[in-house]
């Protein structure tokens, strides 16, 4: 699974209310190279070291969360996959102990 860095900072920015052109001042990037930079899914790992700096933010951390939660809820995926063949194989056995009783 793919996670956007661009995206991630840029709602970093506008959580901070940090305009892209502060941004890029900080960063020492051109505004042209700040919207291309925020346009990519993903940044070297000195870029977004230097970004979490500037922001306050530990982008690394935030990206591990997302991993985290995303491999839950492939988990949770399964499991709901797991429970509804469940779930049907128990509405068989119903159907199944109603026709006995009517017997």
């Amino acid at each position: 699974m793919k996670f956007h860095v661009g995206e991630i900072v840029s709602k970093i920015l506008s959580k901070q209310r940090l305009s892209k052109t502060e941004f890029a001042n900080k960063l020492h990037y051109s505004k042209q190279n700040i919207n291309s930079l925020l346009k990519n899914e993903s940044w070297n790992s000195e870029t977004i070291e230097r970004a979490s700096k500037i922001l306050n933010e530990n982008i690394f951390q935030i990206l591990a969360n997302s991993i985290s939660d995303s491999k839950k809820t492939l988990v949770d995926k399964k499991e709901i996959e797991v429970l509804k063949k469940e779930i049907t194989y128990l509405k068989e056995i119903n159907s199944l102990l109603k026709s006995k009783i009517k017997e």
